[in-house]
């Protein structure tokens, strides 16, 4: 809706779409500093909290953009297009969580699906996506013409409509996800996955494979694809060129050998930084008094002693919820 409309609030002010085109550049700045802050963000408050504070700050910020409506649509064009810039870019910070993360929950919310009922619907979730941001872009459109073909250059109107509906969504999606507490099962979802693919491969008489070994083993196969396809592409070169193949083989391994010696010289460079810091480190910690590092651990031990705590009581819901839907299952 907001994109659609945004060149009918434009017209709306100043006949054409110079003030969207200020909001739409100006407006990507916060959008690309916040997408930066999201992740560390996310990994440390989680990312449902990050929507709900976000949705929170795009419902209020969006709001300021009804600022606007007392202004002189004559002689204030300037004063609006800065107000509806400052409104927008407020608004885009508390959008850049719903836009940045909310797939990776969605891949939260599956996994929790297949712990409890051992179906995983990836594909179906994303059909069903993909076909609501399809269908919606033309819904939206079809709104917004007709809307302004009954009311053609309405201010009060498009100003709702690129800012009042956005910030209604908003507001609702910081309601819903109040009560989002899926990433709280995320490592007893895994392990109860985890065991449900290994009782099914046990059963049919298989031998099960830790998955760290299966990737391992998966990893060395594609590269050894990889490498007899090389092999192959090479002694057709060769056939073509009228080349030695065994020459240039020799001419491909001195080059790649050459180009393992610089990644593993750069390797223990890095390590070597890495090493340095971890020094630092461990000397400013014995440097700490007894006092201090006794406090600092201790604060520690509690937050890993709430933190496990926490997993126990998500597994033991988790064992619940499987419960109750094999016993749903079989009624």
């Amino acid at each position: 809706m907001k994109n659609n409309s945004s060149s009918f609030f434009s017209q709306s002010i100043d006949g054409g779409t110079t003030v969207s085109s200020v909001i739409n550049t100006v407006g990507a700045i916060p959008t690309a500093l916040g997408m930066v802050a999201i992740f560390p963000l996310s990994k440390k408050f989680g990312k449902a909290k990050c929507i709900l504070v976000g949705g929170i700050v795009a419902a209020v910020m969006g709001c300021i953009g009804f600022a606007t409506l007392p202004m002189n649509g004559t002689t204030d064009i300037g004063a609006i297009t800065a107000v509806s810039v400052l409104a927008f870019c407020l608004k885009a910070l508390g959008t850049v969580p719903a836009m940045y993360i909310s797939m990776a929950l969605m891949a939260d919310v599956l996994e929790h699906q297949e712990a409890v009922s051992g179906v995983r619907t990836d594909g179906f979730t994303m059909a069903v996506y993909g076909s609501i941001m399809v269908a919606m872009a033309g819904i939206t459109n079809g709104i917004i013409a007709g809307l302004n073909i009954a009311m053609p250059n309405n201010r009060p109107l498009n100003t709702f409509l690129f800012f009042g509906v956005e910030s209604i969504a908003y507001l609702v999606i910081a309601l819903m996800f109040i009560f989002m507490k899926v990433e709280k099962f995320s490592k007893a979802d895994h392990a109860a996955i985890i065991e449900d693919q290994k009782a099914q491969v046990l059963a049919e008489g298989g031998t099960w494979i830790e998955p760290e070994e299966r990737a391992k083993m998966e990893e060395e196969e594609n590269a050894r694809l990889v490498e007899a396809a090389r092999i192959e592409e090479l002694k057709n070169h060769c056939a073509k060129q009228n080349l030695n193949f065994d020459e240039e083989e020799a001419k491909y391994q001195a080059k790649k050998a050459e180009a393992d010696k610089a990644a593993a010289e750069k390797k223990a460079e890095a390590d070597a930084k890495k090493a340095a810091k971890e020094a630092e480190k461990k000397a400013a910690w014995d440097a700490l008094p007894a006092e201090k590092k006794a406090a600092i651990e201790a604060k520690r031990a509690a937050k890993a002693e709430k933190k496990a705590a926490e997993e126990a009581q998500a597994a033991e819901e988790l064992a619940a919820i499987r419960a109750a839907y094999a016993a749903s299952k079989n009624a």
